[in-house]
């Protein structure tokens, strides 16, 4: 079996042979944006999760802002990691790109941009 790299919690393979990994989605608290609601405080929330595939350098990125006491449906966390698992596996299933000498963490795909910059010592989850 497979070790996945930390906060991966699924990987696809794509037809170069390259991979595909599912970062877990992180929810942080955004700062000064809270609601008080029966003696507590309920703040603000920002949800992100990734996918980046190791062939061509290619990200998704999906984050949205929560208002305090939107619990209706599935979690936020949760609908972030499904948006990057279908574009992960639509990505896999199309990207022909072969693995390079270098982990994906290492490349970030500017929007728009054809090109790859590599990343000085940041953490690719945490973007």
């Amino acid at each position: 079996m497979t070790t996945y790299p930390e906060n991966v919690i699924a990987r696809y393979l794509t037809a170069g042979g390259a991979h595909v990994d599912v970062y877990d989605a992180t929810v942080t608290a955004v700062p000064g944006r809270v609601e008080i609601y029966d003696g507590a405080e309920w703040p603000t929330t920002k949800v992100s999760a990734t996918a980046v595939c190791s062939g061509c350098g290619n990200k998704q990125i999906v984050q949205d802002t929560v208002e305090p006491l939107c619990t209706t449906g599935p979690s936020i966390a949760e609908w972030a990691v499904a948006n990057v698992r279908r574009w992960a596996q639509d990505h896999a299933g199309t990207c022909r790109a072969m693995p390079g000498p270098r982990p994906a963490s290492e490349y970030v795909v500017v929007p728009r941009v054809r090109h790859l910059e590599r990343l000085h010592g940041q953490d690719l989850h945490g973007l």
